[in-house]
């Protein structure tokens, strides 16, 4: 019997989850990158993934405040670089901490590869 993709219970094989996951989870994939994955039914009409909601949130961002938060997340300023973004963007709705939190996840991938080794 094959294991459920979220709590590794007992699956059914079509599935893939087990009765309880299945009854709060859903298949579903991104409207802008395709990636699949499994979703919480009450947030299942979401259309983006959570990197390209934040990406779509960063081109927005005014090219001045990407690099001070750019330049926060490289000194390990996580707090302030949130902060930053979702005070400095000019975005509203305010971005919340969660795509605060996202962000500093992509952009600290990049910010790393720019890095001097």
């Amino acid at each position: 019997m094959p294991s459920c993709l979220m709590c590794g219970a007992g699956a059914t094989v079509r599935d893939t989850l087990c009765e309880s996951c299945a009854s709060r989870y859903v298949h579903w994939q991104c409207a802008e990158c395709g990636t699949p994955s499994l979703r919480l039914r009450e947030v299942a009409d979401e259309r983006l993934c959570t990197d390209c909601a934040v990406r779509i949130l960063w081109d927005r961002v005014p090219a001045d405040v990407r690099d001070e938060i750019d330049e926060l997340i490289a000194e390990g300023k996580h707090i302030l670089a949130i902060m930053a973004f979702r005070d400095r963007s000019g975005i509203e709705p305010k971005p919340g901490i969660r795509e605060g939190v996202h962000l500093l996840d992509l952009r600290g991938k990049v910010v790393k590869r720019r890095a001097p080794q």
